[in-house]
């Protein structure tokens, strides 16, 4: 199990299903990465089979962690979810922007 997760999933956090309205055939994949002793924490939404027709541009927010973290060391969740749904907004509109040129 751990090999079929290794192997398909690597950095993934998250993999949905399609939308039950979207045109697409294939969910997301929502995948982090912070590399061994460094600040930056990056997080990128993709197609979840990037062979799909259907698959469009993959977007990425790459941002130091401090920026979430409060000078006494708290955790500001808010300010990371902001973060996030500006990602998948950035992503809608990629896909938007895909439909419209076809």
């Amino acid at each position: 199990m751990q090999l079929i997760i290794y192997m398909n999933g690597q950095d993934a956090i998250l993999f949905t299903y399609p939308l039950a309205d979207s045109f697409n055939s294939t969910g997301l994949v929502v995948s982090s990465k912070m590399l061994r002793f460094s600040e930056m924490y990056m997080l990128s939404v993709a197609s979840a089979d990037q062979k799909s027709i259907s698959a469009k541009k993959p977007v990425q927010l790459t941002k130091s962690i401090t920026q979430w973290f409060t000078k006494d060391g708290i955790f500001v969740e808010g300010l990371f979810w902001k973060d996030v749904d500006g990602l998948i907004t950035d992503y809608t509109r990629v896909q938007a922007q895909g439909k419209t040129m076809l």
